[in-house]
């Protein structure tokens, strides 16, 4: 599959290169719940409708696996738990029981068999996959293994004067948050509204005529309806919001309080199914990309969704 090697040193600079690993350590969220059904036990035979246990086992790799559930087949990026992942990768008897019992648990049906067209080549936290060229890395699984975390794999560019700009709001956000008294100067912050209006409708500009447009879960509409209102905010709150708004645009995980102009306070979460048949509703091509620590050289799949 990976058969496409390009030298693309100047190229990945466009893109983050985030290390690939394997993921160790707490086997569980540390607090267990009350007695419920469904959980992970907190010892061998402790009955957790009694006893209570643990809701999120920690995932230490993925894999694709290709099922028939009746007349149906599929292919389910299917997480691995660290409490197995050990012994599912030294032991391939154990890895194909577990696997059918992994599959019944997140379908909530019997499948009839299953296969994997990739091999037993485990897909690492942080692998990353192009979404119609869109990059995005793997961070973890959500809804009981029936969604992937995602986060934005592809740098944010702007002229030379934008990016001194948003060095400027850091520094004028630091000054707010050690001084609350702190008296706000346009001349020496150099942060304007002028200004902030305009790095405003940057990124909305980035989400309809670059890449970004491919990016899930996007808040165009938020920013879009939510102008007028960030306009009427004061000079503190503008920077503050701008800065929630910048992470649309990087690496990190989780959703963005946007309420100061009227968004949720947990807007864009970038997530999608683990079945790839899903993604064909959404994109024409994606492709693991494999790439060197240093980015002089890259690897690309072949298409995935031609696996199903």
């Amino acid at each position: 599959m990976l058969a496409k090697v390009k030298k693309t040193a100047a190229k990945n600079n466009a893109h983050f290169n985030k290390y690939q690993f394997m993921k160790k350590g707490e086997l569980f969220n540390q607090m267990p719940l009350p007695a419920a059904e469904g959980l992970v036990p907190r010892k061998a035979g402790l009955d957790t409708e009694r006893y209570g246990g643990y809701n999120k086992p920690s995932v230490m790799f993925f894999i694709p696996v290709k099922y028939r559930v009746g007349k149906k087949s599929d292919i389910m990026v299917m997480s691995v738990e660290l409490m197995h992942g050990k012994r599912f990768l030294e032991d391939e008897s154990f890895a194909r029981e577990y696997t059918k019992n992994r599959l019944n648990t997140i379908l909530g049906k019997e499948i009839a068999d299953y296969s994997f067209p990739l091999g037993m080549r485990p897909w690492k936290v942080n692998t990353m996959l192009s979404l119609d060229g869109f990059r995005v890395c793997i961070s973890n699984s959500a809804n009981k293994g029936r969604v992937l975390s995602l986060m934005t794999a592809v740098q944010f560019s702007a002229k030379p004067y934008w990016e001194h700009y948003m060095k400027k709001l850091e520094m004028f956000e630091e000054k707010n948050n050690r001084n609350p008294n702190y008296i706000y100067s346009e001349k020496y912050d150099i942060v304007s509204k002028k200004r902030n209006e305009e790095l405003y409708d940057i990124y909305i500009d980035k989400l309809i005529n670059s890449i970004y447009k491919k990016r899930l879960s996007s808040p165009l509409e938020t920013l879009k309806k939510g102008r007028k209102k960030f306009c009427s905010l004061d000079i503190q709150t503008q920077t503050k919001t701008l800065l929630t708004i910048h992470r649309i645009f990087r690496r990190a995980p989780g959703g963005l309080n946007l309420k100061t102009i009227g968004g949720a306070e947990n807007t864009g979460v970038q997530t999608i199914s683990t079945n790839i048949s899903n993604w064909k509703k959404t994109f024409t091509d994606v492709r693991i990309i494999d790439s060197s620590a240093s980015g002089l050289w890259e690897k690309q799949s072949e298409n995935l969704l031609t696996l199903l």
